[in-house]
């Protein structure tokens, strides 16, 4: 499709989504459920003082962990003011959500409003610049030599990476705290989040004792940042991505670079209402509970105006994603090749792509173009690691088509 056309269909679609009242607010289901889930929280607690046995403290911490995921939900849905339309009320609520992880709603808010400014952005997107994972050959290229050494084996150990994500909401965002919001702002959130430190290890501690404390934090907040990072990785995560220079209507960027994932009260659950990620991207205001009728409003529309949506099974999704970090991670390992090697396979897939054209029985238009590219690649003279690759990627690209092409003939 024509990521570059200037079309605006976002205010038809608007017009659609607001006549069926999709963007009215519906506070009391938030409220209800932040009362519930600061009860099953509190629930954590109280019975790790009835049982005490070191398995059911493993269990007890993965409980609680669900828990911190709807947490972390609420958070998101009060930082994009889905719950209340006055800003400071949405603040309250987001920031009590916060505190059950011991995280800031102000320096986790920043961040992701310059996701959904550019999502996929491969310069701009704050949730694609992730320690020891690249998901773009340009990432590759410009990484530092840790990631750059580490970054052919991520889709091995990715999801071992995601259990640290808590860590790096609480801690890797205190930086951008301090330097985008006032004194009197993030000394509020600062201290807070001190505060639930003290009282979070303090009650571990006087409950279950000093090794259990560590064991139940450890497990507790693994299995958070996990289920956190399962939820969020499949949104994006292997979808088209652009560059500066690209050109592409806002529209367009929101719905190609998002996937969504089949509906079901399970999956709505664990994934937060963060499985209707177009319509999320495309509404960030509209409250949780309207995206599903969204989600139908919004596929209908995209199908009129032939705009690719990607709807897809849980289990394709996360093989889509760790598909792509394999494909990148391919790519950085391919760069420690020498170059020799790189041209002697450039030769071979060469001479192959030659065989498949001197073979197809008709002579048209992908004959020609096929015959050209060869040459324009035989024309170069020099070519390092990348050249090389990106000659490799072209050559297969049109070895399939060509294939393709004598099958549909013969």
């Amino acid at each position: 499709m024509d990521y570059t056309s200037t079309t605006n269909h976002f205010p038809e679609l608007r017009k659609r989504a607001a006549d069926e009242g999709l963007f009215h607010r519906a506070p009391m289901r938030s409220l209800i459920s932040l009362v519930l889930t600061t009860a099953g929280y509190i629930g954590c607690f109280v019975t790790l003082a009835i049982v005490q046995n070191v398995w059911f403290v493993i269990l007890d911490a993965i409980c609680l962990a669900i828990i911190c995921g709807q947490f972390g939900f609420l958070m998101h849905d009060a930082g994009h003011h889905q719950i209340f339309r006055r800003a400071w009320k949405n603040t309250v609520f987001g920031s009590i959500a916060a505190l059950a992880n011991g995280t800031s709603l102000h320096s986790w808010v920043f961040g992701h409003n310059e996701h959904h400014e550019h999502p996929n952005h491969e310069d701009l997107d704050p949730d694609i610049d992730i320690y020891f994972l690249a998901y773009s050959e340009k990432q590759v290229d410009e990484a530092n030599p840790i990631l750059r050494f580490f970054a052919p084996y991520q889709a091995l150990y990715a999801t071992v990476l995601y259990t640290f994500v808590v860590y790096f909401m609480r801690y890797g965002n205190i930086p951008r705290l301090i330097r985008h919001y006032k004194p009197k702002e993030y000394l509020v959130d600062l201290t807070l989040m001190a505060l639930w430190h003290v009282a979070y290890f303090g009650t571990l501690y006087f409950l279950v004792g000093f090794w259990n404390m560590l064991l139940f934090a450890f497990v507790h907040h693994a299995v958070t940042g996990l289920h956190l990072a399962l939820a969020f990785a499949p949104n994006h995560k292997g979808m088209p991505m652009f560059q500066r220079d690209d050109k592409i209507n806002w529209f367009t960027k929101q719905v190609v670079t998002s996937r969504n994932i089949y509906s079901h009260p399970l999956t709505n659950f664990f994934y937060g209402g963060l499985n209707f990620q177009i319509e999320h991207h495309l509404f960030p205001t509209m409250p949780r509970v309207h995206l599903k009728k969204a989600h139908e409003i919004t596929r209908a529309f995209c199908k009129e105006n032939d705009v690719d949506y990607c709807e897809t099974s849980i289990i394709e999704s996360y093989k889509a994603v760790y598909t792509h970090l394999a494909e990148i991670g391919q790519y950085a390992k391919s760069l420690r090749k020498p170059v020799a090697e790189l041209q002697q396979q450039l030769h071979y897939l060469l001479k192959e792509l030659e065989a498949d054209i001197d073979a197809l029985t008709h002579v048209d238009e992908l004959r020609l173009i096929a015959k050209q590219h060869v040459q324009k690649i035989k024309a170069m003279k020099t070519m390092q690691h990348k050249k090389l690759l990106q000659a490799q990627k072209e050559i297969r690209e049109i070895s399939s088509v060509v294939r393709a092409s004598r099958l549909a003939k013969a």
